[in-house]
C-alpha cells in the first residue's frame, strides 16, 4: 500500500548536491546552484504560479521557500515547513527582511509536517525524502495537506543513504 501511495504521489525526481547554510538571514546556496537545480523548471512541475497555496517540506534554510515566495506572489502562500527550530526562526527573519508576508514558516515533525488540510496545491520536498523514516505516516499528511489534483514533487540526491 505505502509503495502505490508513494508511486501515486511521486511525480519528479531530480539529483541534486548539497547547499551551504549562510548566516544572518541571508540565504547562499552552491555556487551555481540555479543552473544544476533549475527552479523555474521545478516550479512548473509544480504548476505553481501567481495566488498559488504551496508548501516546501524540509526547507532548510529556505532557498526554494524564496523562489516559491516571488513566483506564488502576495495573493499566493508558501508553508516553509522543517523540524529544526533554528531553520524556523532563520526562515522567519529573512522572510521578515524580504517583507514576504505570504512566506509561513511551520515547525513539523517527523511524523508530519503540520500543514493545514485540504490547502496545498503542491508539496515540494528537497533533498529531505531519505531523512524522513516514517515514509507512511508523511504521505499520509502529505495527501490530507493537497487539494484535489494537487501535486507532490521530491527531489533527492542519488548519492543519500
Amino acid at each position: 500500500m505505502a509503495r502505490a501511495i508513494i508511486r501515486r504521489w511521486i511525480l519528479l525526481i531530480l539529483i541534486i548536491c548539497e547547499l551551504s547554510l549562510a548566516s544572518g538571514g541571508q540565504i547562499t546556496s552552491a555556487p551555481g546552484r540555479d543552473v544544476w537545480q533549475r527552479p523555474e523548471e521545478v516550479m512548473d512541475a509544480m504548476r505553481a504560479h501567481t495566488g498559488s497555496t504551496v508548501a516546501d517540506v524540509g526547507a532548510g534554510e529556505g532557498w526554494f521557500s524564496l523562489r516559491l515566495a516571488r513566483r506564488v506572489g502576495t495573493t499566493g502562500g508558501v508553508y516553509a515547513v522543517d523540524i529544526n527550530p533554528k531553520m524556523i526562526d532563520f526562515i522567519r527573519k529573512w522572510a521578515a527582511n524580504e517583507k514576504l508576508s505570504q512566506v509561513d514558516p511551520v515547525l513539523g515533525a517527523e511524523d508530519d509536517p503540520h500543514l493545514p488540510e485540504g490547502k496545498s496545491d503542491a508539496i515540494l520536498v528537497v533533498d529531505s525524502y531519505h531523512e524522513m523514516r516514517k515514509y507512511d505516516a508523511m504521505m499520509r499528511s502529505f495527501r490530507r495537506a493537497l487539494k484535489a489534483g494537487g501535486r507532490l514533487v521530491i527531489i533527492d540526491s542519488d548519492d543519500n543513504p
